[in-house]
């Protein structure tokens, strides 16, 4: 094997680690997207009930006078 045939052996095998690297680290930063969209859903979630819960105790207080 020649010395350029075995450069381009080793330059393909360092492309294609990094781009399976790359694809690894795309994945984690959409897991950790997915996460974060979670974690906002779910306080929306409970502000909405909260504000919901609000509503009913003011509706009972009115609805007591």
């Amino acid at each position: 094997m020649d010395s350029r045939k075995a450069v381009v052996i080793g330059v393909g095998l360092l492309v294609l680690g990094g781009a399976a690297h790359a694809d690894d680290a795309a994945d984690e930063l959409a897991d950790r997207i997915d996460m974060r969209g979670d974690r906002i859903e779910d306080r929306l979630d409970n502000r909405g009930d909260r504000i919901d819960e609000r509503l009913d105790n003011r509706g009972d207080r009115i609805d007591e006078r």
